[in-house]
């Protein structure tokens, strides 16, 4: 590849400089034709060090622009394997529920969470509502064995390319069964994590249930400081 060298004499710089806005640049005291700013000499090849510097400001750029589509590439291949019709949704960096549900501007209960608890060291999806929490004696009781929520630590390797806490609800994808709280078969249509705190899926509960065929069942429950205020009300 030729290499192009800017000329030590302090009036070649200048000379330099001037020509390379014009569009050309000065090497070894004769002006040569210099490809336009962003082309490269070779497809994804910088052409020197100022070059290489401007490279990478493009692509910094260019990956600010694209930071918020980092749904994994797995994900999106198995619903479409299955024909499961979906939404992209983009969105402010959401880690937890409550950020979510804000930045689609949208209920707690219309955005589902993926909780993974062991069923006797075996790993399953509880999908409830954002709002809510797990009751793990609920939970218990519908699957017939004693539950524990599972430390992020021990199932974060399973999700490979998510980030942690935006795990998927598709169990079949990740070899684990799925339980799903009935308050969310309420609703037409639900939004889930996707692997990424910066977007989201938006599909059919309908679609989704016929996928992953979970056990329903009521293990959803209030956090306790909601429960205390809707008693209050209640009261009033």
């Amino acid at each position: 590849m030729a290499q192009y060298t800017v000329p030590t004499p302090a009036g070649a710089f200048r000379r330099g400089i001037a020509e390379r806005r014009l569009g050309r640049r000065v090497s070894g005291g004769v002006a040569v034709a210099t490809p336009p700013h962003g082309a490269d000499v070779l497809p994804g090849r910088p052409r020197g060090a100022l070059d290489a510097l401007l490279h990478r400001r493009q692509r910094k750029r260019a990956g600010a622009a694209l930071e918020g589509v980092m749904i994994p590439n797995h994900v999106i291949e198995y619903l479409e394997a299955h024909g499961i019709p979906y939404r992209r949704r983009p969105h402010a960096r959401a880690v937890s529920g409550s950020e979510l549900a804000q930045s689609l501007h949208t209920t707690g209960y219309r955005v589902a969470k993926t909780v993974i608890v062991s069923r006797e060291g075996e790993l399953v999806m509880a999908v409830l509502p954002v709002a809510d929490r797990v009751d793990l004696g609920r939970l218990g009781e519908m699957l017939g064995a004693q539950v524990t929520f599972v430390s992020e630590n021990d199932f974060t390797p399973a999700f490979a390319g998510c980030e942690p806490g935006a795990e998927p609800p598709f169990g079949k994808l990740y070899g684990m069964p799925v339980v799903l709280d009935d308050t969310l078969i309420d609703a037409d249509r639900f939004i889930v994590r996707a692997g990424s705190h910066r977007e989201s899926l938006e599909m059919s509960v309908r679609d989704y249930v016929e996928l992953e065929q979970p056990r329903i069942g009521s293990f959803a429950v209030m956090p306790a400081w909601a429960e205390a205020a809707s008693q209050r009300e209640a009261r009033t």
